[in-house]
């Protein structure tokens, strides 16, 4: 029996991809491991998944206004910049000895890890442990023609990586935020949708885990209007707390013939979002998959995991882009005409209807969301186990 040590990033966004990976390599035969900055047993457990978990830190911000803190600096791009170093290079070196000890009690045979925890490779590295990356973005496939902010942060710090690397004499390849594994590199996207990689990263697909992934919650199903059109509105995991953006969407769908869910986190009980329209059922947060089989549009920030699952249900998006990655995923969705982008700074409550109104009848759109979505009903998760699994019986050495 194998070994198998993933070290992900304490977000949904980053663990959500891996749970379908972690049990498809669980039914292989394979012992699995978790290490996480901060503590996500509970979610792994309810996923039903077998594992040795280890973790590093209390989280540094309570669940009851981390939304609105965060949500409030990202718009600050000084501030936004600092964190991203902080993020990628600056805790690699508060991670390095944790890491170690975990690894040295574990013995893994293999690492997977998220891209951005430069520390694990660093770690495999010095202990001759083979590593591997899973992307949950579309950093992987980016080409020199995309720009944005991140992308600029990334190379504003591209010297304090390379230094942090250098220190232990290890040359690495990065594309965007993510470091490139020399032996085995996925992401979870297709060439139909984001084109082909010009590095030997291997495009699997889609990641949507068989049966729990352990962030089940209560949804009143019962109060949904499955004979309309049902638009869902979320803004993800981190910067959910956005009452500005939600009251202009209210405005622009109230009175339409349409079933809204949308998705507010703490702001559920807020007088900040103002009235709340007869046609809009507010969720603390909501079972996403669920919901998406049964959604005609989402509206969404464009995080990695809301794109993938909502392309994989074949759901055209308005996505509203607010920092970081998301403009990358606004980017390819644009291309391949599968939704809309509207600005943050200047969205109007008629340019998001006029928006929802097109993605609720446009052939076209629906077509190319068509194809694209088929690409994606590849088990990704599956096909990633499978290129981990024939690694290790390759007898692979760093």
């Amino acid at each position: 029996m194998n070994k198998i040590l993933f070290t992900v990033i304490p977000e949904k966004g980053h663990i959500n991809p891996y749970i379908g990976v972690a049990k498809h390599l669980q039914q292989q035969g394979h012992d699995i491991g978790f290490f996480s900055p901060t503590d996500i047993s509970d979610q792994l457990q309810q996923a039903d998944l077998n594992i040795t978990a280890s973790f590093l830190f209390p989280a540094e911000t309570s669940e009851s206004n981390r939304g609105e803190i965060f949500s409030k600096n990202v718009q600050d791009a000084i501030w936004l910049r600092s964190w991203i170093k902080t993020l990628l290079v600056d805790n690699a070196d508060h991670h390095l000895l944790p890491i170690q000890a975990i690894i040295e009690e574990i013995n893994p045979n293999i690492i997977i890890t998220d891209p951005m925890m430069y520390s694990s490779a660093i770690i495999a590295n010095g202990l001759n442990i083979p590593w591997v990356t899973i992307s949950n973005s579309l950093n992987p496939v980016l080409n020199n023609s995309i720009k944005s902010e991140l992308l600029e942060t990334v190379d504003w710090l591209a010297k304090d990586r390379e230094k942090l690397f250098s220190r232990f004499k290890m040359n690495v390849d990065f594309k965007g935020c993510d470091m490139l594994s020399p032996l085995l590199s996925i992401a979870f996207t297709t060439e139909e949708f984001a084109g082909k990689a010009d590095y030997n990263v291997q495009l699997v697909g889609s990641s949507i885990p068989i049966g729990k992934r352990g962030d089940e919650h209560y949804f009143p199903w019962h109060l949904l209007n499955e004979n309309q059109d049902i638009v869902y509105i979320s803004f993800g995991s981190q910067i959910y707390h956005q009452p500005k953006l939600f009251k202009i969407l209210f405005n622009a769908i109230k009175d339409k013939p349409i079933q809204v869910v949308a998705t507010v986190n703490e702001l559920m009980h807020s007088e900040l979002l103002g009235d709340i329209p007869d046609n809009v059922i507010l969720s603390y947060y909501t079972p996403q998959l669920e919901l998406l089989s049964k959604t005609s549009v989402m509206v969404t920030h464009g995080g990695a995991n809301s794109v993938m699952e909502a392309i994989y249900y074949s759901v055209p998006m308005l996505i509203v882009p607010l920092c970081n990655d998301q403009f990358h995923q606004a980017h390819f969705i644009e291309k391949n005409d599968i939704g809309i982008q509207l600005n943050f700074d200047r969205i109007s409550a008629e340019q998001c209807w006029q928006a929802i109104e097109k993605l609720l009848v446009s052939k076209n759109i629906k077509n190319n969301m068509k194809t694209i979505s088929k690409s994606y009903k590849k088990d990704g998760a599956l096909e990633a186990a499978n290129l981990v699994d024939s690694l290790l019986k390759s007898g692979v050495r760093t």
